[in-house]
């Protein structure tokens, strides 16, 4: 099996699945963090992420808090893991799927990959219960992988790691924690709307260097005279120092205009849809400033915007309205460089409308 399918982990014609607590579960006080502990009918705990990193092969990672016993050193292994990462343990896992607001997702269907070596994974499908629940099980040398989708839904996909290194988390052939309930959301498709989209993914444009830019979100171009634009929606502002491609600076500042701004959010990298439901009603910051700074055998400074993040951006809506309008929109993609910028958005062609949810785009 290839890595792109491995990563994947599912059939893309197979469904989903979700599921959810019963509001009749009972809770307890966990007494070291003072928070609500959800408790499954058979008393199994409910664990959240604590993280939902972007790792390997650029799946996203569900981590929690598992509680195992730690070993001397960070990346030591026992004997039975060393074991288990060459000939595999039995894993489970029982997911929780919800959608954004906690309400359990009946019928969905959830696709798994547990990864063995030698062509060997294990996969599997099942669809939730009524309760939302859905266990997963099987031979892994790792990790599994897994999607889920129903139709109404945004698809997920994530990764969960057996293997720890620096943790005990084999014993008697199987990977511990045994069976954890892991909660996960499934988005759901709500209201989505025809956005204007513009910039490009796959290619740069250049502009002047040390000289302000205007670009018009609505055209879809920078204003003249570099482009068709009219009215400009962003100001970029780039400066670059090259003495050669493994020594320069490039800075990049963007400026909102007539009073808008942008705010940095980070992806739900795990769904379909990345992007809040929503753009921000306020916090929206006026610049923004970019830089990255290397030296041959050195990267000094890189505070690009990151693959998992984004900005929701307000820009002041044209045409001789009330001087409070405003449009708002994503801008999923942000790179530049030696005299050139690369950009993605969408943009919210309705005045005050702070729906993010587009048609067809997934950003």
């Amino acid at each position: 099996m290839n890595e792109k399918d491995r990563i994947n982990g599912f059939d893309p014609n197979i469904g989903t699945t979700v599921c959810a607590i019963s509001e009749k579960d009972s809770r307890k006080i966990d007494m070291q963090t003072r928070s609500a502990v959800r408790l499954l009918p058979d008393g199994r705990r409910v664990n959240t992420p604590t993280s939902l990193r972007v790792g390997e092969g650029a799946q996203t990672v569900f981590e929690f808090d598992h509680g195992l016993p730690r070993l001397e050193y960070e990346w030591s292994k026992t004997e039975a893991h060393k074991m288990a990462g060459r000939r595999g343990a039995e894993g489970a896992i029982t997911l929780r799927v919800v959608d954004s607001k906690g309400t359990p997702v009946e019928g969905a269907r959830v696709g798994a990959t547990f990864w063995n070596w030698s062509g060997k994974d294990y996969h599997t499908s099942a669809l939730t219960e009524e309760s939302g629940l859905v266990e997963l099980s099987g031979t892994s040398v790792s990790d599994v992988v897994f999607g889920i989708t129903k139709s109404g839904y945004y698809t997920t996909h994530l990764r969960y790691w057996f293997s720890k290194r620096g943790f005990d988390c084999v014993k008697d052939g199987r990977w511990l924690p045994w069976n954890p309930v892991l909660e996960v959301t499934l988005k759901e498709v709500r209201h989505p709307i025809k956005m204007v989209e513009g910039g490009d993914a796959m290619n740069s444009r250049r502009i002047p260097r040390n000289e302000d830019v205007g670009y018009d979100f609505m055209l879809g171009d920078f204003v003249e005279p570099i482009g068709k634009g009219k009215h400009a929606d962003m100001v970029l502002f780039l400066e670059s120092q090259w003495s050669s491609s493994f020594v320069h600076t490039n800075r990049l500042a963007i400026r909102g205009v007539g009073g808008g701004g942008f705010v940095t959010l980070k992806k739900d990298a795990y769904s379909e849809m990345k992007t809040a439901y929503t753009a921000p009603a306020t916090g929206y910051a006026d610049e923004l400033v970019y830089e990255y700074r290397r030296t041959t055998d050195m990267i000094l400074l890189d505070n690009k915007l990151q693959e998992d993040e984004y900005l929701a951006f307000k820009s002041p809506a044209r045409g001789g309205g009330n001087s409070s309008e405003a449009h708002f929109g994503v801008i999923s993609l942000l790179n530049f460089g030696g005299g050139w910028v690369q950009f993605r958005y969408t943009c919210n062609p309705t005045p005050n409308d702070r729906k993010l949810e587009a048609e067809g785009l997934h950003p």
